[in-house]
């Protein structure tokens, strides 16, 4: 298997160099000039902050107004106002135990991961030396958090009755993210090498325990995403099945209940990529010794995993059910001989991909740079810019095979830990360790003509097939479709999937094809038909009919008189 997936990834090389460089191209960064380029609580010529050492991740707001770093030297998380032109000025600060400019929090000791949520009312921080997940409520108007009072305000493995709840399996509590319907929170505990699945209270943003969830390729978990359409959820995990650090590493597959959140990890090979395939009973993958970092591309159609030990960027393409094919690797000197050779990954610690769906950033902790990198929307593949425009670093060079290239000079970017690029796509902030920063810069925009009104969405994605104020009919091709309709009375017809489907206005009649299918009823009374796949259908504000058509389908009424046949 082996020789085989060598010859794919060859194939399909992430990397690609070009002769030169195409003036503003979608996705360059430049660094924000004086100190509005960065905060620090250290580094000369950055603004001053506090709270900041040792920098691991830092979360936007989902309106932008705010950004929060989570800090593990420190034992913090920092808050900041995003202004206008994306500048960062910060505004609060919360540690444990308080220190010089930040309150006093619970759980924060080894903060290591920030998250938002969807609603933007509550903030969760993973802190591995507390063994914790710490919650508090936002201020939507200031951004400014507030711990949940006794034991809401945290869970940790050892709880202390008035300070934090207990859940056993938090041990290293590494990361923390929030699935996309806001209904739970999912905790990676590295030293339990487990998943912790809460449930979370939508209007009060309070978590309760559900699960803990242990399995195949799971041994140091550290960094989780959920598809888009909160379908699947994907885990990184350092070392994968072994226990000695940089012989293996891996990424774990699991189906998410929609209703419950709950995680089943796929059965047999399907359930896990890793690099000691064989021993861990995964599918053999390349270039993930040490997978500390992953993220998904907007559409939910890739997966991108750094690997530290091995200095490794790969890259997967998803199924319709959630299953992952490996389509590409990259790595540096100390590389996989089976992935491409490229440069600026020595020690890459941290993606982001932008919301439109065009770049990639990888941040590099031991290069102490930030490559920038052009995504193929059609096919997920990943090609470096060229020249400056491909890396910015802390002393405006890189190391390429041994040889020095330039890169744009950047400042407060030693150890360069993690990326994040705000929901409008306009800023990169990258946080660096070593220089206790939060370095920020403008990334170029895909021009827009001014009239061009905004692509509807449905049920988290872009439409693809768009209805207008009249009758339509609207049928889907093979691949993957989104259609959102409008005010007339709409037939669609999606075909091959798997595909999302949004009614609108008018009385609708949506049928769905063999692809594993979403549709949402809109304002009318709509009729909804599942095809032969697992298909999800939900009702809007009309009186509507859902028929299941037979197959493993999920009904779910709204706020209309509607009728549900299985």
């Amino acid at each position: 298997m082996r020789s085989i997936l060598a010859g794919s990834l060859a194939a399909a090389s992430l990397i690609a160099v070009a002769s030169a460089a195409a003036p503003g191209t979608i996705g360059e960064v430049t660094q924000k000039a004086g100190p509005a380029g960065c905060v620090s609580s250290s580094v000369p010529g950055c603004a001053a902050g506090h709270g900041l050492g040792g920098a691991r991740i830092a979360a936007a707001s989902p309106g932008g107004e705010n950004v929060y770093v989570a800090a593990y030297v420190s034992d913090a998380v920092t808050t900041f106002q995003r202004d206008a032109g994306g500048a960062l000025s910060q505004s609060g600060c919360v540690s444990t135990p308080a220190s010089t400019g930040c309150g006093p929090a619970r759980g924060l000791d080894g903060a290591s991961t920030v998250a938002v949520s969807p609603d933007g009312k509550n903030v969760y921080a993973a802190a591995e030396d507390s063994d914790a997940v710490a919650i508090f409520d936002r201020d939507p108007l200031t951004g400014e958090l507030t711990q949940k009072e006794a034991e809401a305000g945290c869970v940790a493995a050892t709880g202390v009755t008035g300070e934090c709840a207990e859940h056993p399996s938090l041990e290293g509590a590494r990361f923390v993210t929030v699935s996309p319907d806001g209904e739970n929170v999912y905790a990676a505990a590295q030293d339990s090498h487990a998943i912790v699945v809460f449930s979370r209270d939508s209007a009060t943003g309070a978590l309760t325990p559900v699960e803990a969830v242990t399995g195949r390729g799971l041994r140091r978990v550290v960094a989780l995403a959920v598809t888009p359409d909160g379908s699947n959820l994907y885990a990184a995990a350092e070392y994968g099945s072994s226990e000695t650090p940089g012989t293996d590493g891996a990424v774990t597959i699991f189906d998410r209940d929609p209703l419950t959140g709950a995680l089943t990890q796929k059965p047999g090979e399907a359930g896990c990529i890793s690099e000691l395939a064989a021993e861990a009973g995964c599918a053999d993958g390349h270039g993930l010794a040490g997978a500390t970092s992953l993220t998904l591309s907007p559409d939910g159609r890739d997966l991108y995993v750094a690997s530290y030990f091995i200095d490794a960027l790969t890259s997967f393409r998803l199924g319709s059910d959630g299953a992952l094919v490996q389509t590409g690797c990259s790595a540096g000197a100390a590389g996989d001989p089976y992935c491409a050779a490229a440069g600026g990954l020595d020690g890459v610690h941290g993606l982001a991909t932008s919301p439109d769906g065009h770049n990639l950033y990888a941040a590099a902790k031991y290069a102490n740079v930030m490559t920038v990198w052009d995504r193929d929307p059609a096919t997920g593949n990943l090609v470096r810019k060229p020249g400056v425009d491909g890396c910015v670093s802390d002393d405006g060079s890189e190391t390429i095979g041994g040889a020095t290239s330039a890169c744009a000079d950047g400042t407060a970017l030693e150890h360069a830990h993690l990326p994040t690029v705000t929901p409008d796509g306009a800023n990169v902030y990258l946080t660096a360790y070593g220089s206790q920063a939060i370095a920020s810069f403008d990334r170029r925009l895909a021009a827009v003509e001014p009239d061009a009104p905004p692509a509807p969405v449905c049920l988290g994605a872009t439409a693809t097939r768009v209805g207008t104020s009249g009758r339509d009919v609207l049928r889907g091709r093979r691949g993957p479709d989104v259609f959102a309709t409008f005010a007339g009375d709409d037939v669609v017809v999606s075909f091959g999937g798997p595909d999302r489907v949004c009614g609108g206005r008018g009385d609708d009649r949506i049928r769905l094809g063999d692809g594993r299918d979403r549709a949402k009823g809109g304002a009318g009374a709509d009729r909804l038909l599942g095809g032969r796949g697992a298909d999800q259908l939900l009702g809007g504000r009309g009186p509507d009919s859902l028929f299941g058509q037979g197959g493993a389908d999920l009904l779910r009424g709204g706020p209309g008189a509607d009728r549900q046949v299985p």
